[in-house]
């Protein structure tokens, strides 16, 4: 079992084989995204697969109630894109008790890649969103039970709308863009990363 603490109060986990080995993961810029920073990037690589792991953590001022939809197909959005995938098949938005999650499968050229994404809240003396997706490539079994192991702990409940996202009606009509900064900051990188991640050792 893979565990690290992204901020004060708050980790991530992840179930492994036991004979998965670190690999290399994608170095990623998010300049064009100040308010947004990396807090986790992981690989692991093992006979039959591999899979990456990606953490970001981004602002909570512009949250709405709802948003979680636009955010989450933001994400498939880009790495149906990224992927270069034929096919991308999302499964239902679901709420756990460490935020929100959604499954995907891709499948492209070069096989399908099993993957969900996490999006949760941090605690409330560190009010932030986090967004983590993991992707897995190879056999059904153990991808299956990787992916669906991605675990966010010391999360927060749904943050009530912020007074600044309260204030701006044309944000309020239209909440898309009030996730579009959130959107494009977070998932250009989980979803990039993701995609570009290093192929399996043949």
């Amino acid at each position: 079992m893979f565990r690290r603490t992204l901020a004060t109060g708050m980790g991530v986990q992840l179930s492994l084989p036991a004979q998965a080995s670190p690999a290399s993961s994608l170095v990623l810029s998010l300049r064009a995204a100040p308010a947004v920073r990396w807090v986790l990037r992981r690989g692991w690589r093992w006979p039959a697969g591999e899979v990456q792991l990606a953490c970001a953590q981004g602002p909570v001022s512009l949250w709405l109630p709802g948003l979680e939809g636009t955010v989450l197909a933001g994400a498939n959005a880009m790495t149906r894109r990224g992927l270069s995938a034929t096919q991308l098949s999302v499964g239902a938005i679901t709420t756990r008790v460490d935020g929100y999650a959604q499954g995907f499968v891709a499948k492209g050229g070069d096989g399908a890649r099993t993957g969900q994404h996490v999006l949760a809240f941090g605690p409330a003396e560190h009010p932030s969103v986090w967004l983590c997706s993991v992707s897995c490539h190879g056999r059904s079994d153990p991808c299956e039970s990787i992916v669906t192991s991605l675990t966010l702990t010391g999360t927060s409940p749904h943050p009530p709308a912020t007074a600044a996202a309260r204030g701006v009606v044309l944000v309020a009509d239209h909440p898309q863009l009030a996730a579009a900064g959130l959107t494009t900051a977070l998932l250009l990188g989980c979803g990039w990363f993701l995609a570009r991640r290093p192929r399996p050792r043949r």
